[in-house]
């Protein structure tokens, strides 16, 4: 394995790390976001189950408002 420089890592390559890395490249696309994943991605657990992420996503901008991000 090779030395890796990056601004964002997301460990798992599913369907919920995947939209991770685009959000992220969307707010800020000169940051580089890297992705290690042990197989491949977007298969396994997310392929599975489609790679459903219930409630609380929609929810976050909320909490993220009442709460502060921290």
């Amino acid at each position: 394995m090779k030395n890796i420089e990056t601004d964002v890592l997301i460990a798992g390559g599913g369907y919920t790390g995947l939209w991770t890395a685009i959000l992220h490249k969307q707010q800020a696309s000169n940051k580089k976001v890297t992705i290690i994943e042990k197989g491949l991605c977007g298969s396994g657990a997310s392929g599975a189950s489609g790679g459903c992420l219930l409630t609380w996503s929609s929810k976050y901008p909320t909490l993220k408002k009442l709460f502060g991000e921290q």
